[in-house]
């Protein structure tokens, strides 16, 4: 079983909300490998730069349930074309998605161009294109990556709740990200303790995708909004 990354441009087609109204079931067109490309095999569906170099990155991840054939375009991605494809029969597969990545947990381009493993990638190297096999080693880093990505967007939610409902006394933002926990939420504190006035909270700095650490220091919550 390989792994593989499909790229689509978000200028000639609507990727995201493609994902978006399907019912589980894809269909991607095959432009190479179609020898090497297997029912069964693992896909990565990756939106480009289009005109807007910060949207590029990893929408979702599925499985591919079918060796590639030619065939009809998916019914439904006739409403997502911003340009009409050359031809409607193709070289195509159909991919069973397993996750869509959030606004907040899609795994950025940004990210991975500094990461010692995926910085290599063959999409990362040359871009133009639309089907990308994925080396062994990469396939682990991304998966990695992948499965951490849902737990940093979940912790996000957590930090936004947060301060919608408190106002911190100071706050400088790290180089990247940082996570609040309250002490209730955080394995590291007591489970009975309680979120009142003056109570501190650890804060926790994301060192690399999918990575927070406890880098220090505690910022006390100075009082409730809403007076």
């Amino acid at each position: 079983m390989r792994t593989w990354i499909f790229q689509g441009n978000p200028e000639v087609f609507d990727i995201e909300g493609y994902l978006a109204a399907s019912s589980g079931l894809i269909t991607w067109t095959v432009a190479r490998y179609a020898d090497q490309i297997s029912a069964d095999d693992s896909v990565y569906i990756w939106q480009s730069r289009g005109q807007n170099a910060a949207q590029a990155g990893i929408l979702a991840e599925g499985t591919i349930t079918e060796y590639p054939r030619v065939q009809k375009d998916d019914a439904l991605s006739a409403n997502f074309w911003k340009q009409a494809p050359e031809q409607d029969e193709a070289l195509r597969v159909k991919i069973r998605l397993n996750r869509i990545a959030s606004k907040k947990e899609v795994l950025k381009r940004e990210w991975m161009k500094d990461d010692s493993v995926l910085k290599n990638m063959l999409i990362m190297r040359q871009a133009a294109g639309t089907n990308f096999p994925v080396e062994e080693q990469e396939a682990t880093r991304l998966g990695q990556l992948w499965r951490k990505t849902s737990i940093i967007a979940s912790i996000i939610g957590l930090a936004v709740s947060l301060i919608e409902t408190y106002e911190l006394d100071r706050l400088h933002s790290p180089p990247i990200y940082a996570f609040i926990f309250i002490s209730r939420f955080s394995r590291h504190w007591s489970l009975q303790r309680r979120t009142m006035g003056l109570q501190k909270c650890p804060v926790f700095f994301l060192t690399s995708p999918g990575e927070p650490t406890i880098l220090s220091t505690f910022f006390p919550y100075r009082r409730r909004l809403g007076r």
